[in-house]
């Protein structure tokens, strides 16, 4: 009982400093609402034609609402 209450500290510890080791707040620089940059990864494992399709509409419908490479968004 005792051994599952540490396995189970230890698991919340641990996802505790991988959420933190996340946060990038103070190497982002600081944008006005108006300039507001956005960053996106999209992951993809191996070529194929469907799914390079799939990522240029993807990147296409965002430029179709006005985020525009290196102006709002950078993929």
């Amino acid at each position: 009982m005792k051994l599952n209450r540490l396995v189970l500290l230890g698991a919340a510890v641990l996802t505790a400093f991988t959420l933190t080791a996340c946060d990038d707040k103070k190497a982002a620089p600081q944008n006005t609402a108006a300039e507001k940059q956005y960053n996106i990864g999209v992951v993809q494992l191996v070529e194929h034609k469907a799914l390079d399709e799939a990522n240029k509409g993807f990147v296409d419908a965002l430029a179709a609402r006005g985020f525009k490479e290196g102006k709002k968004r950078q993929v």
